[in-house]
């Protein structure tokens, strides 16, 4: 490949006229590229304050191969840990995340910031492109460009951390689309290299991607035919050019495939798509298509008006129907009309806008083939670039004459307001509860939105409320196994675990992407029914079906079930290899140092004991449970009640006030023991005094010497 001399390929449709890059040497150029990135960061803020939200925690947080000593598992293994047959392989994606975790621990702001760095850089991107294609609309590439910044509809994108794929393939895939267009106006190996390298990224980020491959040959179509005839040579120089990136691209695609091949066991990989994440996957091809156009409509008003925005619009929320299918009429009329227009006239800016939004968003549209998911805000992303573009061009070109102040500030405050909806939606994401929530306001009948919500109020311990919300979702889905996993879980947290058995069991045997986490429920309601056998053989089915779950559950299921059955060196073991897991997990050393105890091993109970405090020392609850063993263990009486003093003072329950009793009792006899109570009752704590004086009776009993001790048991 020769290199030509800049400029040489370039065309009246095409490229940009001589003089047109004069903006670049303009003092204001770096002025516009602050002030993006700018409104990109800004705009995104509050996503600082997220947590591990939703798809964060499965693929992030709960992603044993993410917190590897080496990125090894990351790279050859599937995207989702636990989900198999998604066809998912986005090795450079997870690496990020295994990135981001050597830096930043399980800390999410790490996380957060690095997506909001790279939604900054696309946007840089974004602005480059469209100058570098329109440079004699310089104020519409940077007002398209800080819509695409401060956008609410991408937030998904940009807050969520499961998000980073579309942000990575943004950003490869406008970074190989840039080096292109330099190879085709100057030549040279090192850009086309490069673009067909970032190409590969971008695929193995997000494997839609994939569709960007339509925008070399589009160029070199367009170059070809498109023109003045004074200018065929280098037309056809230009059109040369392009061609050689497209196949530069298809041939950098090719390991892409291979890798996918290797990994997934075929080139796509997708299994069997519930009807809850996609029901457009059984219905009829023109049915799917006419859905999937409405659905295109929808999100046209969306980008407009985004005031209720939502991260799941599952069944039922979206089903094929008469409404979806009239829309999709609709739009696939203002798409012939479209192309009949673009046909006939000229229109470069609307053409690349046409193409582009094809080649971003035609492979996760569902019009070509069904995908994982009947539609995401994420999804978005990248096709907002093109949609955006055209929506501004044609405003510069209604709002002319009089009415062009009147338009200017109408897309001021149009952006305003975006913006303002944007910082307003970063903190729907602070929990799974909030965000789903929301996500109720603007899709009330998807069944997942209900199940989530249940599920974020157990892990607020609100069950009485999760259990309404997860009865919503039984309305809108009986048969969806989460809504019944959720269902049983609040139930067993609530203390019905006879109620909840139903529940978990319907939740097993459907399976899907629960499967495993209804079985440690079923596992949970053992124990609290005392059944320790039946506990112990559920639980150690789960540890052979998942044996490297990061978070010990099976392992801490069968500790507790062995602990039930009295089978201390069993129970010892298990919280042992739960603990070795969980180093850092206060409460897991915890009931691993209580088990050594009662397996005769007080050394190593008090040094686990005292590990455990040193990571959670303003713990009340686990203050006491250490003073217990001091005090009962005769280990450190006075240590013992100095401790349980402070955790009374911080949680003054029934459990902590027996331990100060213990300990005045070991250390001064049951009369101090006897005069503290007094005292209780003195200072109006009267709640706690008649439990109190039954213990006292047991341990001090009539007649027994003043300052008798007991010999007691765990607590």
């Amino acid at each position: 490949m020769n290199a030509r001399a800049s400029g040489a390929g370039t065309t009246a449709a095409t490229e940009p006229r001589p003089g047109a890059q004069r903006w670049t040497r303009a003092p204001g150029r770096r002025l516009i590229l602050a002030g993006l990135v700018l409104a990109a960061l800004l705009s995104h803020l509050t996503a600082l304050r997220a947590g591990f939200v939703f798809d964060d925690r499965g693929l992030v947080l709960k992603n044993s191969w993410v917190w590897e000593p080496t990125p090894g598992a990351v790279l050859s293994n599937q995207y989702w840990p636990d989900h198999e047959g998604t066809g998912l392989y986005r090795p450079v994606t997870s690496f990020s995340y295994w990135v981001d975790g050597k830096i930043w621990g399980q800390h999410p702001f790490g996380f957060h910031l690095m997506n909001l760095l790279l939604h900054g850089i696309v946007t840089l991107l974004v602005f480059q492109l469209l100058v570098g294609f329109f440079p004699e609309r310089v104020g519409t590439a940077a007002l398209a460009s800080l819509l695409f910044a401060v956008h609410p509809l991408h937030s998904e994108a940009v807050i969520a951390i499961a998000g980073r794929a579309e942000l990575l393939a943004a950003l490869f895939g406008l970074g190989a689309y840039l080096l292109a267009r330099r190879f085709a106006r100057a030549g040279g190996i090192v850009p086309i290299a490069g673009s067909g390298a970032l190409l590969l990224l971008a695929t193995l980020s997000k494997e839609s991607a994939a569709g960007l491959l339509l925008l070399p040959f589009f160029h070199a179509l367009y170059a070809r035919w498109e023109g003045s005839s004074d200018a065929a040579g280098a037309r056809a120089e230009s059109a040369r050019a392009w061609w050689t990136a497209g196949w530069v691209w298809s041939a950098a695609m090719v390991p892409m495939f291979l890798l996918r091949i290797r990994i997934l066991g075929s080139i796509f990989g997708l299994g069997t798509v519930s009807d809850v994440d996609n029901p457009l996957t059984s219905s009829p091809v023109l049915e799917r298509v006419l859905t999937a156009l409405g659905i295109q409509g929808w999100v046209f008003l969306k980008i407009l008006a985004p005031l209720r925005l939502a991260a799941d619009y599952s069944s039922r929320q979206i089903l094929p129907s008469t409404t979806w299918q009239v829309g999709g009429l609709v739009v696939a009329a203002a798409g012939i009309g479209s192309v009949i227009y673009l046909w006939r006239r000229r229109d470069w800016p609307l053409r690349w806008a046409a193409v582009f939004l094809c080649a971003s968003g035609l492979l996760t549209s569902n019009l070509v083939f069904p995908i994982g998911t009947v539609f995401g805000e994420r999804l978005t992303y990248l096709p907002l670039v093109a949609t955006l573009w055209a929506i501004l061009v044609v405003c510069t070109r209604l709002f002319r004459g009089a009415i062009r102040p009147a338009g200017i500030v109408l897309l001021v405050l149009w952006t305003i307001a975006l913006a303002a909806r944007t910082e307003a939606r970063g903190l729907d994401w602070k929990t799974n509860l909030s965000l789903f929530r929301a996500a109720a306001e603007a899709a009330p009948r998807s069944v997942k939105t209900w199940t989530n919500i249940a599920f974020g109020l157990i892990e607020e311990k609100r069950f009485d409320d999760a259990l309404a919300a997860a009865a919503k979702a039984e309305r809108i889905n009986p048969d969806y196994g989460s809504m019944h996993l959720a269902m049983g879980s609040a139930l067993n947290q609530a203390g019905r675990p006879n109620e909840a058995l139903p529940y978990l069991r319907r939740a097993t045997a459907l399976a899907g992407k629960r499967g495993l986490n209804a079985s440690l429920e079923v596992g949970n309601a053992y124990v609290l029914l005392g059944d320790g056998a039946r506990a112990e053989s559920v639980f150690t089915a789960a540890l052979a079906r998942d044996p490297v779950d990061p978070e010990a559950r099976a392992l801490i299921g069968i500790a507790s079930a062995r602990a039930l059955q009295g089978e201390w060196p069993g129970s010892r073991a298990a919280w042992g290899r739960a603990a070795r897991r969980l180093p850092q997990d206060a409460p897991v050393l915890q009931r691993y140092a209580y088990a050594l105890w009662q397996d005769g091993a007080p050394d190593s109970a008090e040094i686990v004991y005292r590990q455990a405090l040193g990571l959670r020392p303003d713990d009340p609850l686990l203050r006491n449970d250490l003073a217990w063993f001091l005090i009962e263990s005769r280990r450190g009486a006075a240590e013992g009640l100095r401790l349980a003093r402070t955790a009374f003072a911080d949680a003054p329950t029934a459990n902590v006030a027996d331990t100060v009793l213990e300990g005045r009792r070991v250390i001064a006899g049951c009369e101090d023991a006897a005069r503290w109570v007094d005292s209780l009752r003195t200072a109006g704590r009267t709640e706690l005094v008649p439990a109190l004086e039954e213990t006292l009776g047991v341990r001090c009993p009539p007649g027994s010497h003043p300052d008798s001790m007991r010999s007691g048991a765990g607590k």
